[in-house]
């Protein structure tokens, strides 16, 4: 029953569609960013609220370390909805995957992302905007810093905190990002991470992270 979900490795339309209609919260904002290729695996929002306006960034040229030009992996979805009376932005992010490893790209995905999300708060300061997704590096990994870096946006992490398992090994690769300007909306505590309830992930190899934010009345 949460307020917004940001998606990763949804096929298309029709995966989108049938996740929906297992669930009983009904939401109103349902949008993917599909990138077209056959098989790919794109980010997707589902929110309660109105709905008024996305932005795509994929078209944006990034810089790796390198200097070589690369581009977002998968769309960087921004989609902006009201939320009783409130503007809030949500990021959908799924960065380079660490098989056939290309770290330089994740640097340059993350980099990017921390100068987008702060003009996007800077624009909206009165904004709720976060930033969620698989983003594929851990919270002391150059990629997460020079995202920190880019702007005033703080991780929402804990200690201990993990999200994904792979054997005997865990990590804290998926990630809720804010802005600052969002801070005094933050519950004490948060993020957490879910499961499915019986310890496994309901189908995925992740945990579900989440945190809550409160309006003032």
């Amino acid at each position: 029953d949460v307020d917004i979900i940001s998606l990763q490795e949804v096929e298309n339309q029709a995966a989108l569609d049938g996740l929906v209609a297992k669930l009983e919260t009904p939401y109103t904002v349902k949008l993917i960013a599909e990138t077209g290729a056959t098989g790919s695996l794109d980010v997707a929002v589902l929110s309660k609220g109105t709905l008024l306006e996305t932005r795509t960034h994929r078209d944006v040229t990034l810089k790796r370390p390198d200097g070589s030009n690369t581009s977002f992996a998968r769309e960087f979805f921004e989609v902006h909805t009201e939320q009783k009376g409130q503007r809030v932005v949500i990021f959908s992010a799924h960065f380079k995957a660490q098989r056939n490893d290309d770290p330089g790209r994740r640097f340059a995905e993350a980099e990017a992302a921390g100068r987008i999300v702060s003009a996007t708060a800077a624009e909206f300061p009165n904004a709720l905007v976060v930033l969620g997704g698989d983003l594929n590096d851990t919270p002391e990994s150059d990629a997460i810093q020079a995202l920190l870096d880019a702007g005033s946006l703080t991780l929402l992490t804990q200690p201990g905190l993990w999200t994904y398992g792979s054997f005997s090994s865990t990590e804290h690769i998926d990630h809720l990002i804010m802005a600052n300007s969002a801070a005094l909306l933050l519950d004490e505590g948060m993020p957490e991470v879910y499961d499915d309830g019986s310890g496994s992930y309901g189908g995925s190899d992740h945990r579900a992270l989440a945190a809550t934010f409160r309006f003032p009345e």
